[in-house]
């Protein structure tokens, strides 16, 4: 015979675990999701941690921090996207290093470049 604070345990038991499996399913989606994007670059990205800057066609420039870099493409981030132009020139100094790029996607202060094919 069962007493209610058993069968009270078990139920609370069973939804401790239901959701422990319910969240490990999300973590693992996520992860699997991450492991996806990852892979669709056209070349493995580097991580950085250097000072760069964009230079806008129509003069100006836009100080950037570039956290990761790869033959065709890179993510900055910047103190605010706002009134940034599709195109820009991504000036690392330090490397003596000058590309002209597109701006592909951005989220928040973070910036998605890929080179231009004509820049190598």
């Amino acid at each position: 015979m069962h007493t209610d604070s058993e069968g009270c345990n078990r139920r609370v038991l069973s939804l401790l675990h239901y959701q422990t499996a319910k969240w490990a399913s999300i973590v693992w989606a996520t992860t699997m999701n991450i492991a996806v994007a990852i892979e669709k670059r056209g070349a493995p990205r580097h991580r950085v941690f250097k000072h760069g800057t964009l230079a806008l066609a129509g003069g100006g420039a836009i100080d950037c921090t570039v956290r990761n870099i790869s033959d065709t493409g890179a993510r900055v981030d910047v103190d605010s996207p706002v009134g940034l132009p599709e195109v820009v020139t991504l000036m690392i100094s330090a490397d003596h290093f000058v590309r002209q790029c597109r701006r592909v996607w951005c989220n928040d202060n973070r910036i998605g470049l890929a080179f231009d094919q004509a820049g190598g």
